[in-house]
């Protein structure tokens, strides 16, 4: 399934007390299909804005919709199964291999697995 992305406006503070933004009026559109890299400086709001996108934090003001969707009215674990993160340092849970492998997915048979893990 395809879907445009739009961030509109959108500010961040990871503190309400805090009165500096992270990200301050940040305006991107995604279209289906289209694929985008954000590039700047270390520290500029570029892991902050993934962690928007993948619902792990609510910015603190404007929106953020998926095909015209507030991101705040999508069912989260609807949205968690059409959302990917690969972070550029690996994480593994806390357990074995095959609980890191089989993390949030369900009805996966050995065969799935022994693939997987080839």
């Amino acid at each position: 399934m395809s879907c445009a992305i739009s961030l509109e406006n959108v500010s961040f503070t990871y503190r309400a007390q805090t009165k500096d933004a992270v990200l301050s009026k940040i305006n991107i559109t995604i279209q289906p299909g289209q694929h985008i890299a954000l590039v700047s400086a270390s520290g500029s709001g570029k892991s902050t804005i993934l962690g928007l996108l993948a619902s792990f934090y609510m910015p603190s003001s404007g929106s953020i919709e998926i095909s015209g969707q507030d991101i705040s009215t999508i069912d989260p674990p609807s949205y968690s199964s059409l959302v990917s993160l690969v972070p550029q340092e690996p994480v593994l849970f806390p357990g074995t291999i095959q609980f890191n492998i089989l993390f949030n997915t369900s009805n996966v048979n050995q065969q799935a697995l022994e693939e997987a893990c080839r």
